[in-house]
């Protein structure tokens, strides 16, 4: 591997990691600007956030593809997690009373926030 192709994979590593740590842990900064825009629903807010996650993390992936630098086994592991976390997640979230949500998304994303700040 070349420079430039070491030099962009890390770029592009950066950002996918960044804005998925961002739009998925830190929905402290994703929720106020979807309220501020009329968005006042806990649930609609989240699941705005996944689409724009979703959406991101799809662009990442198309780029590794390209690249040829997928681990395609342990791809398919980890996307049949995320796919039962995220349908047995929202399944929960929609079921829950919105303030014991509303704390814990806030709870949730001051840990990760100083866990992502610690590490």
């Amino acid at each position: 591997m070349n420079l430039g192709v070491g030099a962009f994979l890390f770029a592009v590593g950066v950002i996918g990691g960044a804005v998925n740590a961002v739009a998925g842990g830190g929905t402290l900064f994703t929720f106020p600007p979807m309220l501020a825009v009329g968005i006042d629903k806990l649930q609609e807010a989240n699941a705005l956030k996944n689409l724009l996650a979703t959406i991101v993390t799809t662009i990442v992936v198309a780029i590794f593809v390209w690249a040829d630098i997928v681990l395609w086994l342990e791809s398919l592991a980890m996307l049949a997690g995320s796919l039962c976390g995220g349908y047995w997640g929202a399944v929960v979230a929609r079921r829950m009373n919105e303030k014991v949500l509303r704390g814990a998304v806030i709870a949730a994303g001051l840990v990760l926030t100083a866990y992502y700040f610690y590490v």
